[in-house]
């Protein structure tokens, strides 16, 4: 079964969620690589930090020196804590506090003879931080040694970046950008979506235009080719049934003619065949002219129908016709059922409906007809107890002209597309189906407000 195609928005929301995603996916990558290259930056940035707790647990000494508290207290997120080595300097007396660390000395001492306020350079092996901080001591100038940035500070420094910084904030503008988007491609594509009704609702031999207001110029383009492809083929089917009543018309005379010459010559078998096939021919006829009646009508007047009375009509009529064929109709109505329709074009599709039904019915078998309300819908079903459908498409049998390849009925193949043309007038459908215990059942489907 070939899957239905993905409707235009779809495909481009589909795009556009993915360019999008795309986009911002390549600025994430770039805010986190530059984060994992300012690594370092990041290292001697908590440094710092630990620089000023360290210069907190600086105390003054009773003999004019400086004591240390103790450590500095852990810095959230920076591991290697353990291994840093501190020191201070005082600028005014020179000397280093306790606790020292001896290969912090010189690069205190060099960075007290610069006069500044804050340096970060690599010592060795080493990341040297170093401070001019305020601590309970005085003024003094604070070193921390950690080491260059490892790959684990690196990473750490990256999801830290991403969990704070880039989740939070893409990813609520991702879902933002593709629900306006979604929103902005539905009322854009609106006025298509109107056109794709509005071509839905035109009906063959109707002449009505696609409205191409509102539309983006590239759906106008196609709205116009449409309106011509539908102005050509409504000529085409105007033309068509402008030449099939006018040769049906035609033929009405030379056929009572034939007819009238028939009844005259002797009686005998000859002359029964000759009247059977014209009876054959000026049926065709008719039909023809009913069929294209009923495609070139206008709008079908409107008026109260009971159908429980039309189908009483239909099959007194045509009861005379089943009982000379060895069969019988009958009429199942529980409830009145009364429509706004035309009673014409009812009684035109039920008559061949029944018509069909008798035809391939068995002699001494019932053509029932039943009546029904089903929610929003009335259908008038009838059953026969014929061979059933052929098999294919049901649909096939609503073609004018159309025969089953084993149909050995005498008729036109007009009969089934004279009544479902007569339902398309009237808003409403001929469904076909096999009936349970053989036969077919054919179902008039009116809405219930028709």
């Amino acid at each position: 079964m070939r899957r239905a195609p993905a409707s235009l928005e779809w495909r481009l929301l589909g795009r556009l969620s993915l360019l999008f995603a795309g986009g911002i996916l390549a600025y994430a990558s770039s805010i986190l690589f530059a984060t994992w290259l300012s690594g370092q930056v990041e290292l001697d940035e908590q440094m710092a930090a630990v620089a000023g707790t360290y210069a907190l647990s600086i105390l003054p000494a009773p003999d004019g020196g400086t004591v240390l508290k103790s450590r500095p207290q852990p810095v959230e997120g920076l591991d290697g804590q353990d291994s840093m080595r501190f020191g201070a300097l005082d600028p005014e007396t020179g000397r280093f506090t306790a606790g020292t660390d001896s290969r912090l000395r010189s690069p205190l001492f060099a960075f007290s003879e610069t006069g500044g306020e804050e340096a970060s350079f690599a010592y060795g092996d080493s990341q040297v931080v170093l401070r001019r901080l305020d601590t309970p001591a005085g003024p003094m100038l604070v070193g921390v040694d950690h080491g260059p940035a490892s790959n684990a500070d690196r990473l750490r420094f990256v999801g830290r970046e991403l969990s704070t910084e880039l989740l939070p904030t893409l990813v609520p503008l991702l879902l933002a950008t593709l629900a306006l988007t979604a929103i902005t491609l539905r009322r854009t594509l609106r006025p298509v979506a109107r056109l794709s009704d509005a071509a839905r609702a035109i009906l063959p031999g109707e002449g009505r235009l696609l409205d191409g207001g509102g539309v983006p110029g590239e759906i106008a383009g196609l709205v116009g080719a449409v309106n011509q492809a539908l102005g050509t083929l409504h000529q085409a089917l105007t033309s068509q049934r402008r030449f099939t009543a006018n040769a049906a018309h035609e033929l009405r005379t030379p056929l009572a003619v034939l007819a009238a010459r028939v009844d005259g010559l002797d009686a005998g078998p000859g002359r029964d065949q000759l009247a059977s096939d014209v009876a054959r021919m000026a049926r065709l006829v008719d039909q023809l002219l009913e069929i294209a009646r009923l495609e070139g009508a206008a709008p079908l007047p409107r008026q109260p129908v009971e159908l429980a009375a039309l189908a009483r009509r239909v099959l007194a009529d045509m009861a005379p016709l089943a009982h000379a064929s060895g069969r019988d109709v009958a009429l199942e109505a529980p409830a009145p059922l009364t429509v706004q329709g035309n009673a014409g074009a009812l009684e035109t599709a039920l008559r061949n409906l029944v018509d069909n039904a008798l035809g391939h019915s068995p002699a001494g078998s019932l053509v029932e007809v039943s009546l029904l309300a089903a929610g929003k819908e009335i259908r008038i079903a009838v059953c026969d107890r014929g061979p059933g459908l052929p098999p294919g498409d049901p649909a096939r049998l609503m073609e004018p002209f159309w025969r089953a390849p084993d149909q050995r009925r005498a008729g036109t193949g007009l009969g089934l597309a004279i009544a479902a043309e007569a339902m398309r007038a009237l808003g409403g459908q001929v469904h076909a189906a096999n009936r349970a215990g053989g036969g077919a059942t054919f179902t008039l489907v009116l809405p219930a407000q028709t």
